[in-house]
């Protein structure tokens, strides 16, 4: 009974341990979701799927779906978001 007990209270401070880390990273906010912006790449509008947001003065959009639209490629290493360039050119985005 012992030994389940002790089992019980490590495991217990092991998952809550788990908790406390990852709220320390994890911030929630409340953005808003602009289906109003509009995006053009060499001059025709594109629709995307995934939907803008807007939070605290700035936009925020898809990285991955826009990357994919310019023939970019997007990775994840070590939690570092990654964009590859395929060309130096710069592309004009309209909001």
């Amino acid at each position: 009974m012992k030994k389940m007990i002790i089992s019980f209270v490590a495991g217990a401070m092991f998952a809550t341990a788990g908790t406390a880390a990852a709220t320390s990273v994890i911030e929630r906010v409340t953005a808003s979701v602009r289906t109003d912006y509009s995006v053009e790449l060499y001059g025709q509008k594109v629709t995307l799927i995934n939907a803008s947001l807007a939070y605290n003065g700035s936009s925020y959009f898809p990285v991955i779906e826009i990357s994919e639209l310019l023939g970019k490629k997007v990775g994840f290493d070590s939690g570092v978001i990654k964009i590859k360039l395929l060309e130096e050119r710069v592309h004009q985005v309209h909001l």
